[in-house]
């Protein structure tokens, strides 16, 4: 906990116990209090784990206390924490730690840049093209209106929408929501729909039992002839052919489309 106790005794007098403990300073209980509700803040010290060891976040709220709060529920999960105030800097700590942050955390009413303009920004970044995969964001606002949520949601580039006093189990819950959504798709993206072209049936069966149990889907084929007939049907959408040669020995060749 941080604490100390001490103790002074002396025969015949008595004894002196001092009990030093840490206490949080005033701005950050009433951020507390706000962010979180009320059943929360007790439980709020004893709830560690690791499920977010190794993963990244970037928080923007222009009111520090807040930032604190949510920085000190990340870190009771194992995640790391990167803070800003400003919209600004938030959109320069994006481009930086694109590669490995997990999601953002966004207020909406801010100052110097609102997050509904923050969100916009990343999204319009993300489309052109300048970073190879869609960032999750997770908005935490005191703005409980329905037509805020659903343009977050569905124009804004939001993931997940939390009204404050939240719950520390559904801020945990949003984001264990979207990164494992993040890394489904990114996984899915990965695989690939190989076409296997064997004229013996066992080696096929074989070679395709391989493929998918790395998750990649598999079609195999007898003959060239019946790979350029379902091919023009987009079966397998052309994304890589694995076939067999003969020079002395029997190899496997696997072949990546072009970009």
């Amino acid at each position: 906990m941080g604490g100390d106790i001490r103790v002074k005794s002396k025969e015949g007098r008595g004894s002196n116990f001092m009990i030093a403990f840490p206490t949080r300073a005033a701005d950050e209980v009433r951020a507390l209090s706000e962010l979180c509700s009320r059943d929360d803040i007790g439980g709020l010290a004893r709830k560690r784990s690791a499920r977010f060891s190794g993963y990244s976040f970037l928080l923007l709220d222009d009111i520090p206390e807040n930032m604190i709060v949510m920085r000190e529920i990340l870190q009771r999960q194992g995640a790391q924490a990167t803070c800003t105030v400003s919209g600004y800097q938030a959109l320069e700590l994006f481009k930086a730690m694109h590669g490995e942050l997990a999601a953002i955390v966004t207020d909406l009413r801010m100052s110097e840049m609102s997050g509904q303009t923050f969100m916009i920004e990343v999204r319009r970044l993300e489309r052109e093209g300048k970073f190879p995969r869609r960032i999750p964001i997770i908005v935490v606002t005191a703005e409980s209106s329905g037509e805020e949520k659903r343009l977050c949601l569905t124009k804004y580039g939001a993931d997940e929408y939390l009204v404050k006093p939240i719950k520390y189990r559904d801020l945990v819950s949003a984001i264990k929501k979207v990164v494992v959504r993040g890394r489904r798709v990114e996984q899915q993206s990965k695989k690939l729909c190989v076409m296997v072209l064997e004229d013996d049936a066992i080696s096929a069966k074989f070679l395709c039992s391989v493929l998918k149990a790395d998750g990649h889907r598999c079609v195999s084929f007898g003959t060239i002839k019946s790979v350029i007939t379902r091919s023009r049907s987009n079966t397998c959408e052309g994304q890589g052919v694995l076939r067999r040669t003969f020079d002395g020995a029997q190899r496997g060749h696997a072949r990546q489309p072009a970009d």
